[in-house]
């Protein structure tokens, strides 16, 4: 789980430790869900730093929380 200004954003993950690599959280560009917060940041849970929120057509809004968690390198 990411923590937002207002509220969270649930990351569905089945190996947590890929978490420590997130650079980013992707999120759908249309999902009404995520929406308002695009462009914002949510706190790294485990590395305890802001992380952007970003969108991405790649995400698939029906699947799992609707989001995805995301390495750059």
């Amino acid at each position: 789980m990411y923590l937002v200004l207002e509220g969270e954003i649930v990351v569905s993950t089945t190996r947590v430790e890929t978490m420590l690599g997130d650079t980013a959280v992707a999120v759908h560009p249309l999902d009404a869900r995520y929406k308002s917060v695009i462009g914002e940041h949510v706190w790294h849970p485990f590395r305890e730093e802001r992380v952007p929120i970003i969108c991405d057509d790649f995400v698939n809004p029906d699947l799992g929380t609707g989001e995805h968690n995301t390495v750059f390198i």
